[in-house]
């Protein structure tokens, strides 16, 4: 309450500047940033930016924060919703495994936009941060909740510990970036497991049909799956166990463009970005194909699915990482 502008005062750029001259990162640029991200200043950081959003609506979260941003009225819910629930019930109502939050729907609440902003629209950065620019991050390795969670990432609205996200900062956001030079997120404990402090799990409180169980076909995680798997690892056999082969013998290094969610029991040990993917244990999970805030593709995608074609070579199309075999 003491500062003299908002979160988009601050995260907000008149060009393409990704970093500003105060260290600041900018996820709201008034130019386009360079993507796929370059090194370069004008690099789009890992959350992507809203630059894209700006330009067209389908292109990542449209917060409504942000002065130029629509809403989207051909939505009433967020995507991959649970559809028997109200907007609030996918935090406190929902029987299966998002009934850690106590109480119903806040009194009063009949609609989706009677929900603060914890709703399709998101209407304000702090449905997702919540900003604590002072805590005392105590890095190297993972920030949980004195370090003010990763990057902030939990609902202002909802400052439930249970919901904060664990993970490594890397120190300029991805602005430059390599197979040791990433954040480094958390995963999941299990495919329905909660609390656990994983990334996906806190996308899931809004898109609670893209993940874990959900994606297959009769909810019980086996094949044939009917969205593509989040919260499972990566499998350690058949064209996975190759992840970002070079040579199609051996496994290639961690590649940021398809990150990977390490496991809860391999995290707290880690003091920094690691180069190598572990098939069997390191997961895929919702940034392994979208970038947070927006890209330059429909749905927040990472690269053009468009131009990914099974048997053609296309080395910009993140897909291949992991589906080795069929590049």
């Amino acid at each position: 309450h003491l500062l003299k502008k908002d979160c988009v005062g601050c995260h907000g750029g008149a060009g393409a500047a990704t970093i500003d001259g105060a260290g600041t990162p900018i996820v709201a640029s008034a130019a386009m940033p360079s993507y796929p991200p370059d090194g370069s200043a004008s690099s789009a950081l890992a959350g992507g930016n809203f630059y894209w959003v700006l330009a067209d609506g389908t292109r990542g979260h449209n917060c409504l924060a942000i002065p130029g941003t629509a809403s989207d009225p051909a939505l009433t819910l967020a995507p991959g919703y649970h559809g028997d629930q109200s907007a609030c019930g996918v935090c406190h109502n929902y029987p299966m495994e998002n009934n850690y939050l106590p109480g119903g729907m806040p009194p009063g609440a009949t609609a989706p936009q009677d929900c603060e902003g914890c709703h399709l629209r998101i209407s304000s950065c702090e449905s997702c941060h919540r900003p604590a620019h002072h805590a005392p991050d105590g890095g190297p390795g993972p920030v949980g909740e004195a370090g003010g969670w990763y990057r902030f990432l939990i609902s202002s609205y909802h400052p439930d510990p249970v919901l904060g996200v664990v993970g490594i900062e890397d120190p300029d956001w991805e602005q430059t970036v390599s197979a040791a030079d990433h954040n480094e997120y958390n995963g999941a404990s299990s495919p329905e497991g909660y609390p656990d402090h994983s990334l996906s799990h806190f996308c899931a409180g809004c898109h609670g049909d893209f993940h874990g169980n959900h994606n297959s076909l009769h909810g019980d995680g086996a094949s044939p799956w009917i969205r593509h798997p989040t919260h499972i690892a990566l499998p350690a056999s058949g064209e996975y166990a190759l992840y970002n082969t070079a040579d199609g013998a051996t496994p290639g290094p961690y590649d940021p463009m398809v990150p990977v969610a390490r496991d809860p029991g391999v995290l707290p040990g880690m003091a920094a970005a690691s180069a190598q993917v572990t098939p069997g244990s390191d997961q895929v999970m919702c940034l392994s194909c979208h970038r947070a805030h927006g890209s330059p593709y429909p749905d927040a995608l990472r690269w053009d699915y468009d131009t990914c074609n099974a048997t053609v070579p296309n080395p910009d199309c993140g897909c291949f990482v992991c589906h080795t075999s069929k590049d």
